[in-house]
């Protein structure tokens, strides 16, 4: 979707990808790396646990989790601390283009190549015979 600097902001975004959002590791969940989950608040006011990964690069841990609509609240937390539903795995359906994006099958394809090639053989011999 495309804005002009007029227009009103948009209120929410569905990502065709999801888009991965790290965050700083807090130094007090080091003890139960286990039971550390990256939450999302909903509209709602309610928590969501998101899929969570934790990576280490030269010696400093980020919490990272797939994020698949824009704006989110998201925040670093301890199972057990609080209070969160697993967010439902959403599924995303790509725009398509006018013509359905679809393609017709291979077997179908062979047909046509033949059929085609059966005719083009059938009028080069009758454009032979006619010519003697």
């Amino acid at each position: 979707a495309l804005a002009a600097a007029g227009d009103p902001p948009l209120p929410s975004y569905t990502l065709n990808e999801p888009a991965t959002a790290c965050l700083p590791f807090p130094q007090e969940f080091r003890a139960d790396l286990s039971n550390v989950v990256v939450v999302q608040r909903q509209p709602t006011g309610n928590l969501s646990l998101l899929s969570t990964t934790i990576r280490s690069q030269a010696g400093e841990l980020t919490t990272c989790a797939t994020l698949t609509k824009l704006p989110a609240t998201i925040g670093v937390a301890r199972l057990g601390l609080v209070q969160a539903e697993p967010t439902p795995a959403e599924s995303i359906t790509p725009d398509t283009p006018d013509t359905g994006a679809t393609t017709p099958g291979f077997a179908l394809l062979l047909l046509a190549f033949l059929v085609g090639m059966l005719l083009l053989t059938g009028i080069s011999k009758i454009r032979r015979m006619i010519r003697r």
